[in-house]
């Protein structure tokens, strides 16, 4: 959601937001348009409709590592056309020799699934899909080791 004057943007991703339903969220700010952004907040309650809530429990303590915020994973175009997508992604871990590079579309779906290989702690790839992805938010997940990164992707 995008306000006129530019100043706030927010971005929902999960399935469609249901009436009468308690969201425990975490909220990170982007001063640059998406391109970087600062550390996650604590987590809130978000309250559609006339549900009771509960106060939001942190799922990880707050000073746990979120490497989310810390990330050097980038892809390019976004918005995108639906046809390839580059992925840049640095600072892996030196044991790392692949990573894997899930999509999945707005309801959670896996679009595709690829292994990329890790060279020199760097991964530089362009990924095609079998069909041309269809307008929406897609989320891809980069899992290196044990540890996972998440990015989103509009398709226009």
């Amino acid at each position: 959601i995008e306000f006129a004057d530019r100043s706030t943007l927010l971005n929902f991703v999960t399935y469609p937001l249901t009436n009468n339903t308690c969201y425990n969220v975490r909220v990170r700010v982007s001063f640059d348009g998406g391109n970087t952004f600062c550390p996650f907040g604590p987590y809130c309650t978000i309250t559609i409709g006339t549900a009771v809530c509960a106060p939001a429990m942190p799922l990880a303590p707050d000073d746990a590592a979120d490497y989310a915020s810390e990330s050097k994973l980038t892809i390019w175009p976004n918005p995108n056309d639906g046809s390839l997508v580059n992925i840049s992604f640095t600072d892996i871990d030196v044991d790392v020799n692949t990573v894997g590079v899930d999509v999945m579309d707005a309801v959670g779906r896996v679009v595709t699934t690829r292994t990329l290989p890790v060279q020199d702690g760097v991964v530089r790839s362009t990924m095609s899909f079998d069909e041309t992805l269809a307008p929406g938010l897609y989320v891809v997940n980069l899992q290196a080791g044990d540890r996972r990164w998440t990015e989103r992707l509009v398709i226009q």
